[in-house]
This record gives structure tokens, sequence and C-alpha cells, in this order.
């Protein structure tokens, strides 16, 4: 649950918390599920200086937006989500981990002042080493 008031880079903390992953790598939410194709991008401040993702050109109508800078308020209403409608999140832009998330409902200004947190979530955590073979131990 997060209010419409937090970062939208606030949403991307709770759902890395949730799924044990860090911070360390580029990220972004999307329209719908088209990921790459996504013409509307809410990026990680530091994709602002990569100029090209997905192995692609960026397309001259993409529209992107520093996500540390929008809400997750202006993420719904530019969107045009309504309950039940998703859009995406795609983490590390070389593992290409992705996420769909779910508009589940529009709270009142309840849920402004508490923390963001992922309410309800499948499967295990995320090991970002095990492709890597790396053994943090």
């Amino acid at each position: 649950m997060v209010g419409e008031n937090h970062s939208v880079e606030d949403l991307q903390s709770a759902i890395n918390t949730a799924f044990g992953l860090d911070e360390g790598h580029l990220w972004f939410f999307g329209e719908d599920e088209n990921f790459w194709n996504s013409d509307v991008k809410y990026e990680c401040p530091e994709d602002e200086d990569v100029p090209s993702v997905g192995g692609g050109l960026l397309s001259i109508d993409e529209e992107t937006h520093d996500a540390s800078e929008k809400t997750v308020g202006e993420i719904v209403s530019r969107l045009g989500l309504e309950e039940d409608d998703r859009f995406c999140y795609l983490y590390d832009y070389g593992d290409e981990w992705r996420f769909c998330v779910v508009l589940k409902e529009r709270l009142d200004d309840k849920s402004d002042g508490a923390e963001p947190e992922v309410v309800e979530g499948e499967g295990d955590d995320i090991d970002q080493c095990a492709d890597a073979g790396f053994d943090p131990r």
C-alpha cells in the first residue's frame, strides 16, 4: 500500500524490499505490460544520463519522467489507471526482473502518512547473484 503523495521512487523501494532486491540497478515503471515498449516511463534518477535502454534508441515519442520527482497519484492519473489496471516495473536492465503492479484501490488521504509496503506478493525472494554464479558466502 502506497499513498498517492509518495514518490514513484518510494513505490519502487517498497517492491524491492518485499522481493529482497537491492537498490543498485537501473529501473523504470511503464504502461501496462509493455516494458521496453512503453511510451511513458518513470525512471530511476540515475537513468537520466543513459542515452539508450533495452538495446535500442529511445523512441522520439517516448515520454520519460524522473521517478523521484513524480508521485504515485501522478502516475495513476497520467496512465489513466482504474482499479485492477496494471502497469509494469522493470528492475535491472541486464537481468530484466519484470513485475506487474496492480492498482487494487484508491484510498483517501489516510494512507499518505503510512510507510509504503507491499501487502501481497507471490514467490520467493530473488537471488540476484544466482545468474552470475556468485556465492555471497
